[in-house]
């Protein structure tokens, strides 16, 4: 299982800086549900939060242990709406285990960095781009910040990795 400690969400403002932050719920649409809520649980330990009733039928709230949800919602084939939002999985540890485990659970890799392990590694950290069962990409992230003990730089509003 890799281990996540936050969900995170941005957009791109120009080709150098972004808007980054750390969101509490992520929505996204699946076209199996319990195929997408065995694939969560396995993968990144979400678990059913079943003190929610806010979901409507064709959604399920599940959570981490440090807070962050993720509400699955049902879509017919074919029909998914487009993720209008770039998010990501702040990993807990480093990416090569994250990667290591992907491997094991034989998660799809979703781009490759020209890289063996497929990773890419930017200055601010790392990212791995794995897909869901649902081909729903999911950004494995790695701070350098994280990894040395620093502040977490996707509290603050905006980051430059420029």
């Amino acid at each position: 299982m890799i281990t996540i400690s936050e969900i995170v969400s941005w957009s791109y403002l120009d080709g150098c800086h972004d808007d980054r932050s750390v969101i509490s719920e992520l929505e996204v649409p699946v076209g199996d549900l319990r195929r997408a809520v065995r694939f969560y649980e396995r993968v990144f330990g979400f678990r059913r939060d079943f003190a929610d009733r806010s979901a409507g039928s064709g959604s399920l709230v599940m959570a981490t242990a440090t807070g962050a949800r993720l509400v699955l919602n049902s879509a017919p084939p074919g029909g998914q709406s487009q993720v209008l939002r770039r998010w990501a999985f702040l990993v807990v540890g480093n990416l090569d285990d994250a990667r290591a485990r992907v491997w094991e659970l034989g998660v799809k890799i979703a781009r490759d960095s020209g890289a063996p392990d497929h990773i890419y590694r930017r200055r601010a950290g790392s990212s791995l781009y794995v897909h869901d069962r649902d081909g729903n990409e999911i950004e494995l992230v790695e701070t350098r910040y994280a990894a040395v003990g620093g502040p977490n730089p996707f509290v603050s509003a905006s980051v430059s990795p420029c």
